[in-house]
């Protein structure tokens, strides 16, 4: 065999597995080809299926944003609303803060001063208590001091004192009436705050029937007038320091216990001692208070009764024509003082005045003529005190009774 023929031969084999590698491999490429198809289509399922789920998911999303954002825009909504309520009460309380600073600045300083000033005060007299206390453990040398006055001569005097109320009262009577008030330059809350002092001090029962009577039945207008006196009298009497209601209420509760624990004279030597040192310590002070309640006393009186007088004129009119009777009653009203904390050791007296309401005690008081209501025997009523027209005397017990040495004498209604 030739050689061209075994190229043919050769070439004739090559092309016959050829064709039948390419047979194979175009079945092949089909099958793979429809699986391939197959994939895609389940893959293109797959692929919507997962578009959906995402689509879903982020409407999910996108709803649970939109409702958590309405959520919390209405809480901050809420939360500025109440903010915005904080801040205008912060700024009305701030403003409301400075009005109060602005309008009492003036008190607060005046408070911060008197507080100073009691403080002070509230030094001093401990030392003195102090000072007398120790003084007490060296007393009982005056355990048998014998009385410098008797309780019979203080009587006296507290009878000389209601005297002199008296004619101090008949006096202020015959200078009525005053001049009239024409209205100008008068302080209408001084006026007040003179009628309600004296409506206190004597009662507003007797100031409603002085007033209904005082241009027909002057008698119960002289009554008014002996009561605001008495009624003075006695506190300047029975107080330690006139007008200075703290200071008297301590040396008052020391001087208690002091007389709860020790003897009689002992205690009644604390007393007369620590009443002259404040004699010397206050007395000038304490007579200027006393003279001026007793003026402004009667003043308040012609005012609470009804009387239109002006009240500088009124004062004036009392210092120009009562000058003296002021005088002689505060001079009376120290020499109580004096014999019954200083002279009178071996027992307390103290002076009495029985308030305008009060039940009537025929015990402690006495009804001054002409004082009882005209009521038949057939009326069934409770006696009750109008006023006090002249002090009593009565000596304190231990055990807080009393056993009276001057009945006071009242009036009834």
């Amino acid at each position: 065999m030739t050689v061209p023929s075994l190229l043919g031969v050769v070439a004739a084999s090559v092309m016959g597995i050829f064709c039948f590698r390419l047979s194979s491999s175009k079945d092949e490429l089909q099958e793979s080809r429809d699986a391939l198809l197959s994939n895609n289509a389940e893959l293109e399922e797959r692929v919507k299926e997962l578009e959906a789920e995402v689509e879903r998911t982020k409407q999910k999303a996108e709803n649970a944003y939109r409702d958590e954002r309405a959520k919390t825009t209405a809480q901050m909504a809420k939360a500025a609303s109440e903010i915005k309520g904080f801040q205008d009460r912060a700024t009305k309380l701030q403003n409301d803060n400075e009005h109060l600073k602005s309008k009492h600045s003036k008190e607060v300083q005046y408070l911060r001063d008197e507080l100073g000033t009691a403080n002070h005060k509230q030094v001093e007299l401990r030392k003195l208590v102090d000072m007398q206390a120790s003084e007490l453990s060296t007393a009982r040398e005056f355990t048998f001091m014998v009385d410098n006055v008797a309780a019979a001569d203080i009587t006296r005097i507290v009878q000389e004192l209601n005297a002199a109320n008296f004619q101090a009262a008949m006096q202020f009577l015959s200078i009525l009436p005053l001049e009239a008030d024409d209205g100008s330059d008068v302080d209408h809350q001084f006026i007040d705050q003179l009628r309600d002092r004296a409506t206190h001090a004597v009662g507003r029962r007797l100031i409603e029937i002085a007033a209904q009577s005082k241009e027909t039945d002057e008698s119960f207008l002289i009554l008014a007038f002996q009561s605001v006196l008495a009624y003075i009298c006695h506190s300047a009497i029975t107080s330690w320091m006139y007008g200075s209601h703290n200071e008297a209420g301590l040396l008052n509760a020391t001087y208690e216990r002091i007389r709860d624990s020790e003897q009689q004279a002992v205690a009644g030597r604390w007393r007369a001692l620590t009443n002259k040192q404040i004699t010397s310590l206050a007395g000038r002070r304490t007579n200027d208070a006393i003279r001026r309640d007793i003026i402004w006393g009667l003043v308040g009186i012609l005012i609470a009764v009804g009387w239109e007088v002006n009240p500088q004129s009124a004062r004036a009119a009392v210092v120009a024509e009562l000058d003296d009777a002021v005088e002689e009653i505060m001079g009376v009203i120290s020499r109580i003082s004096k014999a019954i904390r200083e002279d009178f050791i071996s027992e307390d007296l103290q002076v009495v005045c029985a308030a305008g309401g009060a039940t009537y005690d025929p015990s402690t008081m006495e009804v001054e003529e002409g004082g009882m209501p005209k009521k038949g025997p057939k009326d069934k009523y409770v006696p009750k005190v109008l006023a006090t027209s002249e002090l009593g005397l009565a000596s304190r017990t231990r055990n807080g009774g009393m056993q009276m040495i001057l009945k006071s004498k009242v009036h009834l209604h």
